[in-house]
């Protein structure tokens, strides 16, 4: 009894706190609906990345639809997204701490400009941002220059394979580029930099976004206990590991030496970061070790992830629209008088059109689509006010689609940007790189570094591919989903400008097809989708590998359907160039070949059916409730196949007045309504490779003397051996 009281008790404490915590003022923001006892809105963030993606996209339509400004919680924190310009300018004027959940990264990048205090923000951001000044950025051109043509030639590994995952050689790109110009890398740090480094970034950053998501694990006890600590500890250990030396070894070689270091390895002169603030350091006796670690990890953190992202959505948009994409590519020939040069600055400055496509983009489909602050103190906003001791965000992705932005707020219209009378007055509704004092430090350095890699990459390559059914996630900046056919980065196609290398035909993957359907026709879950995917894979490789082998055992066995087959692929082969569809319906005699070895060889001799009713037959009644097996290996042998039943005779496919009247007597792909799905895909897939093989090959081989066993399809019980002898 004492401990049922001591519970009832418990939960009226509990829920007294609750009710406190949540208590809605008069002047505060509209909650958001879905908030629970106790824990808020945290349950709402819990799923997969692209889960998290679509919670924060609504988060932020809902705060535009709530005069600018909504109010959640995630357990006893409270939160604030925030989406009317002016009020997102009046907060980060306002509150300039960054909130705990960036603390996440503390143990890493402790005083790095993302997550430093704000005494030291103000400090080492001060001293920082000549490093940052266009005329520093202005010697890294030569180098962005060098691998930008290192990321088209390793891109050119891809012409005339299948689709790719693109954003492998952006990061790539991305962390050569930076790497050279922040620490000016020799060849062998910059592989280690490349490999251990770019896989234990990418890991703690997709550790920080478990953390968020498990709402429980903000509590630094908690989480001090965790595997996910454990791990942090590992990555953040190797991640210093690997920056300390690099540090220390150019801290000593700058000791012995009286000028400043540059790098002439390079097409051009540069002195990289790391190198500006080693001379701050010394000169001003400003930046420990720690400090200029912490500052040059978060530079290359940031900047790889941002970048890369930014790249792959811009590739996606270029090649979803292709008038956009030939202005680009006429606007690169006015620029450069030979198409084989490096872009100078200057060159850079006149591709005005790509930088109206690169904002245009990065409006619509912004990489980091929240900001976040502490909020210290009470913030009065134009209709609520926000109180301290909560975390206010900013809604980047709400305020680039903000109704200021005009009617076609959510097209995408470079055009936009080359008449600024057109763009909002209020510069904040575009910040793809921050708003205020605490914006991106390396905006500029971005902005030329991506703008060179895709001068370079589109006046050497076509770009194919469609952004418009791309699925988002959210892992710390938002980024294409590489992992399912949902995106299309992984079905971008390089093809040469100067028309060498070509990669012929698109198509529309089946996988694609039944996310439209579940998208447009709300039908097919994601289960449903893995089972018929799963379904046509397993029906169609066995058949298929088996009657392929099949009839190469037979044309091996009939020498002289072998060379007729053999004439027709060369009457329809024209220079050896693949067949087209055209093609395909003139091997009229292979058809007639494929047919009649399905018939005699088939290789799925049964179908069965479940009764549910009686069944009357001409003779017989079949009972519901039992089993009904349709013989296909009696059919193909039925006695109106006429005397010659058992002969393997093609011709007899060329003329229909010798074929049974009935066409069930044929059921090599079943029979009635439910037969196979795939039977045209069969026949063409056998068609072209067939053509491809024995156009090649004269085949050898013995069908005769074969022993077959059943294992869901009829095939060899031992292996079937077949001799290939190029042709003359």
């Amino acid at each position: 009894m004492y401990i049922a009281v001591g519970l009832v008790l418990i939960c009226f404490v509990v829920l007294a706190v609750w009710s406190t915590w949540f208590k809605q003022r008069p002047d505060a923001p509209a909650l958001m609906p879905g908030s629970l006892p106790i824990i808020g809105h945290s349950h709402l963030i819990i799923g997969d990345r692209k889960h998290l993606w679509n919670f924060v996209r609504h988060v932020n339509e809902s705060s535009l639809e709530h005069n600018g400004a909504i109010e959640l919680w995630f357990g006893p924190n409270r939160y604030y997204v925030v989406t009317d310009p002016e009020d997102c300018l009046t907060l980060v004027n306002a509150c300039y701490s960054k909130p705990y959940i960036y603390g996440f990264a503390k143990e890493f990048l402790n005083n790095g400009l993302i997550t430093a205090d704000v005494s030291v923000w103000k400090n080492h951001r001060k001293l920082l941002n000549p490093a940052f000044n266009q005329q520093v950025l202005n010697t890294f051109v030569n180098e962005m220059n060098v691998q930008s043509r290192n990321l088209v030639l390793n891109l050119q590994n891809e012409i005339g394979k299948k689709p790719f995952d693109v954003r492998h050689y952006l990061i790539t790109f991305t962390l050569s580029t930076i790497s050279r110009t922040s620490l000016g890398l020799t060849a062998q740090e910059q592989k280690q930099i490349d490999k251990d480094y770019a896989v234990a970034i990418e890991d703690l950053l997709a550790l920080y976004c478990d953390r968020f998501q498990k709402v429980w694990l903000h509590i630094g006890f908690i989480f001090s206990w965790s595997a996910l600590k454990r791990k942090q500890d590992k990555l953040t250990t190797t991640l210093k590991n690997i920056m300390n030396p690099i540090i220390l070894k150019r801290k000593s070689e700058m000791k012995t030496k009286t000028e400043p270091i540059y790098y002439d390895d390079a097409p051009g002169k540069f002195k990289p970061v790391l190198d500006q603030m080693l001379q701050m350091s010394h000169e001003q006796d400003v930046f420990s070790v720690d400090d200029i670690r912490e500052h040059l990890d978060t530079l290359v953190a940031a900047s790889y992830d941002t970048t890369s992202s930014a790249l792959s959505f811009i590739l996606l948009v270029i090649a979803s629209y292709p008038e956009v994409q030939e202005k680009i590519y006429k606007e690169i020939q006015e620029v450069l008088q030979n198409m084989e040069d490096d872009f100078t600055k200057h060159d850079l400055q006149k591709l005005v059109y790509l930088e109206a496509v690169m904002k245009e983009t990065m409006r619509l489909y912004v990489a980091v689509p929240i900001i976040a602050r502490q909020i210290d103190v009470d913030v009065k906003l134009k209709n609520c006010t926000v109180r301290a001791d909560s975390t206010g965000i900013i809604g980047v992705h709400a305020l680039h689609r903000h109704p200021l932005w005009g009617p076609d707020a959510n097209e995408f219209k470079p055009e936009r940007w080359l008449d600024p009378s057109t763009l909002p007055t209020n510069p904040v509704l575009f910040a793809a790189f921050g708003i205020g004092k605490r914006n991106c430090i390396g905006k500029l350095f971005a902005m030329l570094m991506m703008k060179t890699a895709l001068a370079h990459i589109i006046r050497k390559y076509q770009i194919i591919g469609d952004i418009h059914n791309v699925e988002c996630e959210f892992d710390v900046v938002l980024k294409p989903v590489i992992q399912k056919r949902k995106s299309d980065l992984k079905s971008n196609y390089c093809i040469t400008n100067n028309g060498i290398d070509s990669i012929t035909g698109r198509f529309k993957p089946i996988l694609d097809l039944l996310l439209h359907l579940a998208d447009k026709e709300q039908v097919l879950t994601d289960d449903e989708i893995r089972e018929h995917l799963d379904t046509i894979v397993i029906a169609s490789y066995d058949t298929t590998s088996t009657v392929l082998q099949n009839i190469l055992l037979v044309l091996g066995s009939y020498p002289e359907v072998q060379e007729k087959v053999y004439k027709e692929v060369q009457e329809v082969f024209q220079n050896n160039e693949d067949l087209n569809i055209h093609d395909l319906s003139k091997l009229v005699y292979m058809e007639a070949v494929i047919k009649e070895v399905l018939r005699v060889y088939d290789v799925v001799p049964v179908v069965a059916r479940k009764l549910d009713t009686d069944i009357v037959l001409p003779k017989c009644t079949l009972k519901a409730g039992s089993t009904c097996i349709l013989s296909l290996y009696g059919l193909h042998r039925h006695s109106s196949w006429g005397p010659d039943v058992n002969q393997f005779m093609p011709e007899r496919w060329l003329n229909p007045a010798t074929l049974p009247t009935n066409p069930n007597v044929y059921a090599a792909f079943s029979i009635g309504k439910r037969n196979c799905i795939g039977k045209q895909y069969a026949m063409m897939s056998l068609k072209i490779s067939l053509a491809h093989v024995v156009s090649k090959f004269h085949i050898s081989g013995d069908i005769k003397n074969i022993k077959w066993k059943f294992e869901l399809v009829l095939k060899p019980a031992e292996p079937a051996l077949i001799g290939f002898d190029l042709r003359s």
